[in-house]
């Protein structure tokens, strides 16, 4: 299985698992698919509502809260929130390990700034 692979190569990066999923899932129609049908019927279940099942290729139904495109602009914000959070902790790692001074100094500006009377 894909996700138990995805898992396996990043154990302790559990954000990379996240985002290789949901890519899989944006790429692999047979998946994404089946994604958007399971969010419908659980959708359909908690709210005691009938699934407005969409098929591949055919209109939404102007009911269904859960389409191939709402889903597909849903994932695409969500991966894109992942990477930004990548990037920042990427970033940060840098910042740690190649200018510690730099952390050193900011953690000491502000332990002034909170420790000043005015």
């Amino acid at each position: 299985d894909q996700a138990d692979k995805a898992i396996s190569h990043h154990l302790d990066q559990p954000l990379l698992v996240l985002e290789e999923l949901v890519e899989q899932s944006l790429n692999q129609p047979e998946t994404f698919y089946e994604l958007v049908k399971q969010v419908d019927f659980k959708y359909g279940q908690m709210y005691e509502e009938r699934p407005h099942f969409q098929r591949p290729g055919a209109p939404a139904h102007p009911d269904d809260e859960y389409s191939h495109e709402s889903v597909r602009v849903q994932l695409t914000n969500f991966l894109e929130r992942i990477e930004n959070t990548l990037e920042r902790l990427f970033r940060t790692l840098v910042i740690i390990k190649y200018y510690p001074r730099f952390l050193t100094n900011l953690q000491s500006d502000q332990w002034v700034k909170t420790t000043k009377k005015p």
